[in-house]
């Protein structure tokens, strides 16, 4: 009888089979700490951005009395910067309890906040030399030492090393700005006679009430800067605040008596004046220039000299606080000789035509808005991948797509990675005459399972997901999402709300398709409104484009496949197109 058969264990299959084993084990092992390990990511950054919100609010009271709450914010950023000192939260925690600390002594007067304030500002600088946030760390600390410290010597050579240091910063140019200032002579801020001091006032606040506060000298909030990009038919300058104010505006007559120019004037309440301001001086036939200076104890005032406008607007936005002007000019009749008679029948057709189609929006050149950038990382993947760096890729790819297929120019609002403040985005479009605006963007949400994508375009909304959306890209919360709506009504236009939305639906339609192309099934949540501050006074079609979740594995996979990015690009791009070869058809 035949022994039965049996498997023996040669030396060679022991060993592989052991291996093989090792592996495995080793493999959940390390799966089991990379899921623990993104995990404890996501609730540091969680942790991060509760005591931002928190810092938030704290921000837009003047009450010592919130004295507990403010240290409970300074404490809540230690911890986090203290436990994960390698992480980018751990950064962006030691500078934000360096700014927490400045905002309290401002309340307080007492010398230890300041103390606190630069000590962990001079920390920040020093540790992590690298970190986006040292230049800004640097900007507040000239800044303190210039206000409070009195020592303009000090604040120069800290301003010099900012911009020796960070000749790649945002905080630069602001930098450079501070530093002419202290060489330049400030101009008066003539008073106003008691006829015209009236004007329209509004108040950011929740209750929408006007009064002046009382408060400490040293809890007014400061005006620190003056911005501004002009061209002879559109201006923006951008006032810069450290916290929510009060202002109000009026619109003075030329008065040849006087020999003073038409004047639109701003009076910015309860704040003081940073020293360091100096006069714009423009002249672009719009505008001669923008003065400001301290018009009481707590009023400051800035007036522009006009030479000739059409209309202004007057907004705020938030994170930082800065007022807005717009101010347009008039164009010059266009020639009318040799102009063809239209026939009845063409009168009718035009009746029916948005104004952007009568005027055959020769689409000749095109502003493309790389979300985010800098010390703005955007969404932030599990894996540690940042919004900014995609965006910056699609955008690129997506310019030279138009370039070459659509002969289009192509303007990008950044090129590399850098900071850009969202009203500058706007204004780049706007004084370079862009024909488009397309800003582009990843999307992210606290559930992991949401994915697809989805075409916005500026105007009031109701919907909820809609305002999370805006209050994320604008780095604010959904509570002044409905507090910037109810100041938005004045801002829009119709047929620019209707052109973006035709663009929208046109690029929307052409990107769910390209993806499903090749990455089926793709999820379309269509074409949607929300108040986007990079939206907000362009003066062309302009829609923002969320597309993908970041916060979803198997988009944030993909979306680091050069085959995805290539089909968003064409998705958009054709969207370009269709809505280019719809307005020309109809106009």
């Amino acid at each position: 009888m035949k022994a039965p058969l049996t498997h023996r264990h040669t030396p060679i299959s022991r060993f592989w089979g052991g291996a093989v084993g090792l592996f495995l084990v080793f493999s959940a092992c390390f799966l089991f700490h990379l899921t623990r390990v993104q995990a404890a990511e996501t609730d540091l950054e969680q942790k991060y951005q509760q005591a931002r919100q928190s810092f938030l609010q704290l921000e837009k009271s003047h009450d010592k009395s919130e004295r507990r709450s403010w240290e409970n914010v300074i404490e809540r950023f230690k911890e986090i910067y203290k436990k994960h000192p390698q992480t980018v939260w751990g950064e962006k925690a030691m500078f934000m309890v360096g700014r927490a600390a400045y905002h309290l002594y401002r309340l307080s007067g007492e010398e230890a906040d300041l103390e606190t304030a630069l000590d962990h500002l001079s920390r920040l600088v020093n540790h992590y030399p690298q970190s986006v946030l040292a230049d800004d760390a640097l900007y507040l600390t000239a800044l303190i030492q210039l206000e409070h410290r009195k020592d303009p010597d000090q604040a120069r050579k800290t301003l010099q090393r900012l911009i020796k240091d960070y000749p790649k910063g945002d905080m630069k140019k602001r930098a450079e700005e501070l530093l002419a200032a202290r060489d330049s002579k400030k101009s008066a801020v003539e008073p106003l006679s008691p006829s015209e001091s009236g004007g329209r006032t509004t108040a950011p606040d929740e209750g929408g009430k006007s009064t002046k506060p009382e408060a400490a000298p040293q809890a007014l909030p400061m005006v620190t800067g003056l911005r501004h990009w002009s061209t002879p038919l559109y201006t923006r300058i951008v006032v810069d605040v450290e916290e929510k104010i009060t202002y109000r505006s009026k619109l003075l007559k030329k008065d040849p008596a006087t020999d003073k120019p038409e004047r639109l004037y701003l009076d910015i309440y309860p704040a003081r004046m940073a020293p360091t301001i100096a006069p714009l001086i423009i002249q672009d036939g719009l505008l001669r220039g923008a003065r400001i200076g301290q018009y009481d104890a707590s009023t400051v005032r800035v007036v522009l000299d006009i030479e000739t406008i059409k209309g202004y607007k007057i907004f705020f936005l938030e994170n930082p606080f800065r007022l807005i002007v717009d101010v347009s000019g008039k164009e010059k009749p266009a020639e009318k000789e040799g102009a063809a008679v239209p026939s009845d029948k063409e009168k009718e057709r035009e009746k029916k035509l948005s104004l952007a189609q009568q005027l055959g929006l020769g689409v000749k050149r095109i502003v493309i808005d790389p979300g985010h950038g800098g010390k703005d990382t955007g969404a932030i993947g599990k894996d540690g991948t940042y919004e900014k760096n995609l965006t910056l890729i699609l955008a690129k790819k997506l310019a030279q797509r138009v370039k070459e297929e659509l002969n289009l120019e192509v303007i990008l609002t950044r090129d590399t990675d850098r900071f850009i403040p969202l009203e500058e985005r706007t204004a780049i479009a706007n004084t370079r005459h862009a024909d488009l605006f397309i800003s582009i963007h990843l999307n992210a949400s606290l559930n992991p399972q949401t994915e697809g994508v989805e075409t916005y375009f500026l105007n009031l909304t109701s919907d909820e997901d809609s305002i999370r959306v805006a209050a994320r890209e604008n780095a604010t919360s959904t509570k002044r999402i409905g507090d910037l709506q109810k100041i938005l009504k004045d801002l829009m236009l119709n047929t620019k709300i209707d052109e973006s939305s035709r663009l929208a639906g046109h690029v929307q339609k052409r990107l769910v398709e390209a993806l499903n192309e090749k990455f089926a099934p793709v999820k379309s949540h269509g074409v949607k409104q929300a108040p986007f501050y990079v939206l907000i006074g362009a003066q062309m079609p302009a829609v923002l484009v969320e597309a993908s979740f970041l916060s979803n594995d198997r988009e944030r996979e993909r979306l680091l496949q050069e085959g995805y990015q290539d089909q968003i690009v064409e998705g958009i791009l054709k969207g370009i197109e269709a809505y280019i070869k719809e307005t020309k058809i109809t106009g």
